[in-house]
């Protein structure tokens, strides 16, 4: 399979039917999404793969120290990368209508709350003591050191300081919703829950 990806015009039909099982397998849970199935069918969730598939074959790498099975490797987990990815941004698009805005983040301790849409309630300024406030001050100082000053994980903290839901995040940023969401919940929460141990 991986000689088709590296021939000089590629075909996307050729390799999309090695890869035919693959995506009906990624596609198979998307369907069940009651708000996703009002404007995505299967075929058309089948569709958005073969777009990221072409994508990926346009952005895989042959590494000629590796073997040819190792690079089939790579590539198909590539292929699979990108098509999920894409899939969880049309589910996450589908689905911003059930989600509610919240008011934005007062104490960082909110960030360990792992919601459905990652927005976060601010608690009631009124009945947190001042020892308690300055504990949160601390922590969002000692979290925004944890990464470096241009990162990425520093413009989602400071973005969802402000109040921004993923989604929020993800239009003002551009990048993609699963980008975000894998910054909030792989990235910045593991840091957080570090620092709180420490």
């Amino acid at each position: 399979m991986i000689a088709l990806v590296l021939e000089e015009n590629p075909s996307l039909e050729s390799v999309s039917k090695w890869l035919s099982g693959t995506i009906q397998h990624l596609v198979n849970p998307f369907t069940k999404d009651n708000m996703l199935s009002r404007t995505e069918d299967r075929s058309s969730l089948a569709n958005h793969c073969l777009w990221k598939l072409h994508q990926a074959m346009k952005d895989f790498r042959y590494e000629d120290k590796l073997t040819e099975e190792h690079n089939e490797r790579r590539f198909i987990n590539l292929a699979k990368t990108y098509m999920h990815r894409q899939l969880i941004d049309l589910q996450y698009a589908a689905n911003l209508g059930m989600r509610k805005p919240k008011a934005g983040l007062y104490s960082i301790q909110g960030m360990t709350e792992e919601t459905e849409d990652c927005t976060f309630e601010p608690p009631d300024r009124r009945q947190h003591r001042p020892d308690q406030l300055a504990y949160a001050a601390e922590l969002r100082e000692r979290l925004m050191r944890s990464f470096n000053d241009d990162s990425d994980e520093r413009i989602v903290i400071d973005m969802m300081l402000k109040g921004y839901t993923t989604e929020g995040i993800a239009r003002r940023t551009g990048y993609p919703v699963s980008r975000v969401s894998f910054l909030i919940y792989q990235r910045v929460q593991p840091a957080l829950r570090s620092i709180q141990r420490a």
